[in-house]
């Protein structure tokens, strides 16, 4: 099933890291037939990426910075997932949906958040939820729709 891309899109509560991969995000925008995207992350310089919805309607950032390739030994683009989505089914279904939706392998991974990280997603939505409105705090999270 083809990946929608998403031209605009904000977190329901915050994207969080899941996986870097070793694969770069210009070879995966081409092979996948998605537009890719080229945005100045503040504080971080250029950005390259894309956004897009799985067959199981989750959404995934893919953000890879010019700064890391170059200079800190990125080998391709840090993944991005809903908190909630995270907190609720656990790294390794959300790294297997990505992967499946990506068409990659387990070695196309550079790393995988740790075994913490539900916990962590879970606890943030948590707070969110408990805050009037349960939106996002400013500058906590990439979007996609920059």
């Amino acid at each position: 099933m083809r990946l929608e891309p998403l031209t605009s899109f904000t977190w329901a509560t915050h994207g969080v890291p899941l996986a870097a991969l070793a694969v770069r995000v210009e070879a995966l925008a081409a092979g996948l037939d998605l537009p890719l995207r080229m945005w100045d992350e503040p504080g971080l310089g250029p950005a390259r990426g894309f956004g897009c919805r799985m067959p199981s309607g989750r959404a995934c950032l893919l953000e890879e910075l010019e700064l890391a390739i170059r200079y800190q030994g990125a080998r391709g683009p840090t993944v991005y997932v809903e908190a909630a989505d995270l907190g609720a089914l656990g790294v390794a279904p959300m790294v297997a949906e990505v992967l499946g939706a990506l068409g990659l392998s387990r070695s196309d991974l550079a790393g995988v958040a740790g075994t913490d990280a539900q916990q962590g997603a879970a606890e943030l939505v948590s707070r969110m939820s408990r805050r009037s409105g349960g939106a996002a705090e400013p500058d906590a999270a990439p979007d996609p729709a920059t």
